[in-house]
């Protein structure tokens, strides 16, 4: 179903996302988040949390803090 495709879509960005953020700590979300397809910040930060409990910013911030 279309819905499916979208579901699977949607992680696949959100997963590129973790992985670019991962790679480039110090990039922001804006430019990640276009990076991987996204083209609503609201969207994304909605789907970003849902799936993860933590905002897009925190994660990036984690990632700093980590290397």
């Amino acid at each position: 179903a279309a819905s499916d495709v979208y579901k699977r879509q949607n992680y696949l960005r959100l997963e590129y996302f973790r992985q670019l953020a991962a790679e480039n700590p110090k990039s922001n979300v804006k430019e990640l988040m276009f990076a991987c397809g996204f083209t609503s910040r609201a969207t994304f930060y909605r789907n970003f949390s849902e799936k993860y409990g933590v905002s897009p910013s925190k994660f990036i911030e984690n990632q700093r803090v980590e290397q």
